[in-house]
């Protein structure tokens, strides 16, 4: 009986140590930075034809939920990935370095613009990712 118990023990701990180490790091196995990374919005725009300064009612960018891949530098080497939600927030913590944030749009629209931002050390960078729907 008591090897049993001691066996439940044992996966409870076990099944807490992975929880606690998978939440230390991004889903692509990097260490997280829980001090610095990127914080954002991905808006999709324009929403209207004949886009006016200010916009139309109605007619101002859209939040856009989709997949948001960060990789060194230029490179094509991943170092983390999130989703923005449905008010097209998200954010990533990533160790201090510099990246490039793509958000996913679909083929041929929307089209999102890669942004390049310098993560520093105990802080997040603050970016907007513009979607564009292609809309005229």
């Amino acid at each position: 009986m008591k090897t049993g118990i001691a066996i439940v023990v044992l996966f409870v701990a076990a099944g807490a140590v992975y929880f606690l180490m998978a939440n230390d790091e991004n889903d692509v196995g990097v260490p997280a930075d829980k001090n610095s990374g990127i914080r954002g919005i991905v808006l999709l725009g324009p929403t209207c034809p004949v886009m006016q300064n200010p916009p139309q009612e109605g007619c101002a960018d859209k939040p856009y939920a989709t997949d948001i891949v960060a990789y060194y530098g230029k490179s094509l080497r991943v170092a983390g990935r999130t989703r923005s939600d449905a008010d097209g927030r998200f954010t990533l913590p990533l160790p201090p370095d510099g990246y490039t944030i793509q958000a996913a749009g679909q083929n041929p629209r929307p089209a999102c613009a890669d942004e390049w931002v310098q993560v520093l050390a105990d802080g997040f960078v603050e970016i907007q990712i513009s979607c564009d729907t292609g809309i005229r």
